[in-house]
């Protein structure tokens, strides 16, 4: 039964996943992808789809653990943020690998910023599976454990699982505003031509530094 003191978990639940979307990690995950171009509504398409990915993993892991009631291992969670660090340094080195590749303004301007810019096929349109497979490994990495102990306290499975649910919605909504947000420099950056190398190489740069300090720290633990 929803009452009126679990719906006020559930706000809060909410507003936790909303925060918990803006961690440095997720967005600079999700700002190499939206950095390769596209309208506003693509990159909160993106963002949306990396909120599905966590808040998939999120809720299977809250349905194991409680449900089996098994504690996630402390080694498994270093593991894991290590992998997400890995990610997050991959991520940046395949933009700046296109960037070499095809040179900085073809990679980005010719063909994905806006329709009047298209001069032919967009070679590099964010593809929603890779936002989707990073929220993923986001959802397994320590922001599953936390969530677990959290809901670990509540009187029901089910209860648990809606927090759950919540937690990943508010991570979706906070995801999409941040991609809406991230988007907003690209309808500047075909005026603004000391905007293009910015958008693209600093999202790459961020990512790798981030993720190598993630996997120092992470690897250092063990």
């Amino acid at each position: 039964m929803l009452t009126l003191e679990f719906f006020g978990i559930l706000s809060a639940g909410f507003l936790l996943g909303l925060r918990h979307s803006l961690e440095p990690d997720h967005i600079a995950a999700v700002s190499t992808i939206v950095s390769r171009g596209g309208p506003w509504r693509r990159a909160v398409l993106v963002g949306l789809t990396w909120g599905t990915g966590h808040t998939l993993t999120l809720f299977l892991v809250t349905l194991v653990t409680l449900g089996l009631k098994i504690a996630v291992p402390a080694t498994l969670s270093r593991f894991l943020e290590i992998a997400v660090g890995v990610m997050l340094a991959v991520l940046g080195i395949l933009i700046l690998k296109r960037v070499f590749a095809d040179g900085l303004h073809k990679y980005n301007w010719d063909h994905s910023v806006g329709a009047g810019h298209s001069h032919g096929k967009a070679k590099h349109v964010p593809q929603h599976r890779a936002p989707f497979l990073i929220g993923l490994m986001h959802g397994l990495a320590g922001s599953a454990s936390l969530l677990v102990l959290v809901v670990a306290s509540m009187s029901s499975l089910t209860q648990s699982l809606l927090f759950s649910l919540i937690f990943g919605v508010g991570a979706m909504v906070g995801m999409a505003l941040a991609g809406l947000v991230m988007s907003v420099p690209f309808l500047f950056a075909s005026e603004q031509r000391w905007l293009q190398p910015v958008l693209v190489l600093a999202p790459a740069f961020i990512s790798i530094i981030l993720g190598l300090n993630i996997v120092h720290s992470n690897w250092a633990s063990y």
